[in-house]
């Protein structure tokens, strides 16, 4: 009886030391997505927009640009979504961090979207198309709303 106890204990502690180095191992993995996706973002707007006076943008570009946003806002909810089943407390906190960043009133995740598919409706009729002052603080404002998830995202894991 005291030999099942123990094995039973030991196959606990076991199963729950290999359940939390999971949990860790996606808390950094998502740290890294989040970094590499927003220094890649970055990094793209930095190169349209380094150029002031004649700021243009490809098609290619606004694409790149697209596609890091959906696989960053994709990496937050899908953690956040498996943040459910691991704590409360991170749930609940990424669950505010979501919320303050999907819904929030100047620029937000879903309007930064928008924002993307417009310039490719805008370039449609060409290859490239120069970007107007509204867009370049749109470009600087995104920038912005990402460090500010990856700051909160930090404090939060």
């Amino acid at each position: 009886m005291i030999l099942l106890v123990i094995i039973l204990l030991y196959s606990t502690i076991s199963i729950n030391s290999r359940f939390r180095r999971y949990v860790d191992e996606d808390k950094e993995q998502l740290i890294y997505t989040i970094n590499s996706l927003i220094i890649k973002s970055k990094g793209k707007i930095d190169s349209i927009i380094s150029n002031i006076d004649e700021a243009y943008i490809e098609y290619e570009d606004i694409q790149l640009l697209m596609m890091y946003h959906d696989n960053l806002d994709k990496s937050l909810f899908g953690f956040k979504k498996k943040a459910y089943f691991i704590n409360n407390d991170i749930s609940t906190e990424l669950q505010d961090l979501c919320d303050k960043y999907k819904f929030a009133e100047k620029i937000n995740l879903d309007n930064v979207r928008e924002y993307y598919k417009n310039l490719l409706t805008r370039i449609e009729s060409g290859e490239n198309i120069m970007l107007k002052d509204d867009d370049v603080y749109m470009l600087e404002s995104i920038y912005n709303l990402y460090n500010q998830i990856r700051e909160s995202l930090i404090k939060i894991l």
